[in-house]
């Protein structure tokens, strides 16, 4: 009984909170339909970002409700994590640790990731050295990176390419192949474990 009155105590907190980033969240929607920046996104998913505990999970539920292409109210984004590209989608049950950076990614169910992960929006984000314009603004291509359900990714991976259902990612591992469904991989660049051909 005490938990259940913290918890709605804590709500009733966070609602100043949410009222704040509710503007954010609408002048991202207005820029998604007039143009195809994402300053207004990015300035709000940096501001939530440093919202902690419950509060912040709450705020960073409310925010991305607002302006991803998908987020199911069941997942959880941790402290210092946030989205870089709207078009990112999130399922039901999954959760993302903390000083997360997560590029144009589709998170299925039941996905866990250990805090300081990277998923970025493919390998060639960012273009090459002949087509950087502006700092790191480039002509690259951004590619939907997919997390299969029930996979897990290990503390301080870096993601460039999807990885299928029942995986595990190890620490560290830097992903740069697409990972089939039921593997294991580590190390950099990530290679499939021998025993990875089975159901994990």
């Amino acid at each position: 009984m005490l938990k259940v009155m913290c918890k709605i105590l804590l709500f009733i907190f966070s609602l100043p909170l949410v009222v704040l980033i509710v503007p954010f969240g609408m002048m991202s929607y207005c820029e998604k339909k007039i143009t195809s920046y994402e300053f207004f996104f990015s300035f709000g998913a940096h501001l939530v970002a440093l919202f902690p505990g419950f509060i912040g999970d709450h705020v960073r539920r409310v925010y991305y409700m607002l302006t991803l292409d998908y987020y199911h109210p069941s997942a959880v984004i941790s402290y210092g994590s946030f989205f870089s590209k709207r078009g990112a989608r999130i399922k039901a049950d999954a959760g993302i640790g903390a000083y997360c950076v997560i590029g144009l990614v589709d998170i299925k169910k039941n996905v866990r990731i250990a805090s300081r992960v990277s998923i970025t929006s493919g390998l060639n984000q960012h273009g090459n050295s002949s087509n950087i314009t502006n700092g790191v603004e480039g002509n690259g291509e951004n590619r939907q990176i997919t997390i299969g359900e029930k996979t897990w990714i290990g503390e301080g991976a870096i993601v460039s390419a999807s990885v299928g259902n029942n995986c595990i990612v190890g620490v560290g591992a830097v992903v740069t192949n697409d990972i089939p469904d039921n593997n294991m991989a580590m190390g950099n660049p990530a290679r499939l474990l021998p025993t990875a051909n089975k159901t994990i």
